[in-house]
């Protein structure tokens, strides 16, 4: 398996640093969490961020998030280096379109 820079960033720490929370193993529901994997999902929230280590089938958890409560407050969500969903900030209004 190929090492992940993400991973190797968040094994260094696992207190809050520069608004970036790690969430601790003991949170998860999943007991696949505990199993090792090389998938990190990145969730940014206005203000800070937060990461999942340890994903195993990334598309089901990212679409367990956007059916989340909070789907209002994120502003993207990121598959190890990838941007899978992000916020529309602004609408293109109607008089602008060239149809």
């Amino acid at each position: 398996m190929k090492t992940n820079p993400i991973i190797n960033e968040m094994k260094e720490t696992d207190k809050k640093e520069n608004n970036v929370y790690k969430v601790k193993p003991e949170m998860r529901t999943n007991d696949l969490s505990s199993i090792p994997s090389n998938n990190v999902v990145k969730v940014v929230f206005e203000g800070y961020e937060t990461l999942f280590d340890n994903v195993h089938h990334t598309n089901a958890f990212v679409n367990k998030i956007k059916k989340g409560n909070q789907i209002d407050q994120i502003q993207e969500i990121w598959v190890n280096t990838t941007k899978v969903y992000w916020k529309k900030t602004t609408p293109i209004p109607k008089d602008d379109l060239p149809f």
